[in-house]
This record gives C-alpha cells, sequence and structure tokens, in this order.
C-alpha cells in the first residue's frame, strides 16, 4: 500500500443480518477490517469513525462536511434486506452530506406519525434557538418555536434525563403545570452531546396531538443526534454555514 493512500470505510451486511466495516483504498482493495460486527447499522457506523479517528491514512477530516463517510459496498440489495431502521439511518447520513440538515429532519420525520422534527440549539443564556424544523404540513416555522427559554420547554427534560418521551402530556403526571401541557400533546427528544458531554442542543419529534414513539424510534434520535454533533458543534462554523 502506497504511504499515506487515502483510504474510505465501507460496511456491509452479511448473509447472518450482521454489520462490518472495513477499509478500501481507491481501486476497491480491501486492507482492513473491524474486528467486531453489529447488529444495528449506527454501531457499525460509529465504531468505523472512532477507529478511523486514530488512523491517518483513513480520509477522516472533521472540518469536511458532516458526512465525510464513503460508504462503498451498501447496494441496493443489501438495504432491502437491512432492518428499516438501519435504512433509514443510512438515508440519513446520506442526505445530510448531500442535501442538508432541513432535508435529514425529512427523513426522520418519514419514520414517524408526529407533524414536526426540529433540531434546537442550547444558547449562552440557556434560551433554546430552532436551527431547523421539518412541518409534515409545510408550514414555516411559528414564532412561538423559533425560540423560547430551555426552562419553559419539554426539551428540558430530555436535556436532564438523556431523553424524554410522552405521548400525550394533557395525561402526563410529570408535566402538571407546564404551559405547554395539552398543548403540544406528543414529544419524544434526546440531547445531542459534545463530546466532552456538553448538551449543546436536542433533537426531537413533537406534535399537537397525542402520538406514541416506540423504543425503535428513540434509538434512532439518538442515533441520529450523534451525526447531528458534528453539524450544531458550536466552534465550528463552517457547519453553521453549511445547513441547508
Amino acid at each position: 500500500m502506497r504511504a499515506r493512500e487515502a483510504m474510505h470505510i465501507s460496511i456491509h451486511l452479511d448473509d447472518s443480518k450482521q454489520w462490518s466495516w472495513g477499509l478500501v483504498d481507491s481501486d476497491g482493495t480491501h486492507h482492513a477490517v473491524g474486528a467486531k460486527v453489529f447488529t444495528r447499522y449506527a454501531d457499525a457506523y460509529f465504531a468505523a469513525i472512532e477507529s478511523c479517528a486514530a488512523m491517518q491514512t483513513a480520509t477522516f477530516d472533521p472540518d469536511e462536511c458532516p458526512e465525510p463517510i464513503e460508504v462503498s459496498v451498501i447496494t441496493g440489495s443489501e438495504l432491502r434486506d437491512a432492518p428499516p431502521r438501519d435504512a433509514v439511518f443510512l438515508e440519513l447520513v446520506r442526505t445530510l452530506g448531500g442535501f442538508g440538515l432541513h432535508a435529514a429532519l425529512s427523513v426522520l420525520n418519514r419514520t414517524v406519525p408526529h407533524r414536526f422534527t426540529g433540531v434546537y440549539l442550547i444558547e449562552s443564556d440557556r434560551t433554546l434557538r430552532n436551527l431547523a424544523l421539518f412541518d409534515k404540513d409545510g408550514e414555516p416555522c411559528p414564532a412561538e418555536l423559533q425560540t423560547i427559554p430551555l426552562s419553559a420547554s419539554f426539551c428540558q427534560f430530555a436535556v436532564t434525563t438523556g431523553g424524554f418521551h410522552t405521548g400525550n402530556s394533557g395525561e402526563d403526571v410529570r408535566l402538571q403545570g407546564h404551559w405547554a401541557k395539552g398543548m403540544y400533546n406528543a414529544y419524544g427528544g434526546v440531547p445531542i452531546v459534545a463530546e466532552d458531554g456538553t448538551a449543546l442542543g436536542t433533537l426531537c419529534h413533537f406534535d399537537h396531538h397525542p402520538r406514541n414513539l416506540d423504543p425503535a424510534d428513540l434509538e434512532l434520535l439518538h442515533s441520529a443526534a450523534r451525526v447531528l454533533e458534528r453539524v450544531v458543534r458550536p466552534s465550528d462554523k463552517s457547519r453553521r454555514q453549511s445547513v441547508k
């Protein structure tokens, strides 16, 4: 292998429905294979990123686009055989890199009945600012959803507990006295967390009407939030400018 040859990460699904990853060069030759296999595509994806971050021969520049990984050996037939949430995660990653944050949120929103899917940033004054919002009805982001004190939001519970879900806030005793109780009846959100553990914001689904999320939906939100951390990272100005 030529010194410092650029490599790409390939992730594929084997006959036993397990995901694995490896490093390939521009000719498609495999040079390294991850030691573990995974039941979820997202787990293989993050294992590859974490391993390759320390490899000088890998194409991995955190200051490049939000998705620097080329998933070169996923085929249409493999995706059709993949579990639905794995296929959604892969589509999310590709959409984020190719079309931006709003388009990526539309991918997530398509999997749930909730009207809204949004990303909120926590500002220095503990205000939540909407970075992107997908609305199934195609309406502009309403004023009350553009900025809101963290302490007045359902997102505060996602940040403090690592994830929060209510299918019907109007009947949820945990939300007694909250101004949005019964107004936004459905909420499911997770924190977007930096490498040092700082909460940067939240990723959430919500709706005026009661809606439930199943555990797989929440698991997908957690995986998506790990990807989106690189989009909302406050020190990365170029990333914010690239949001579409």
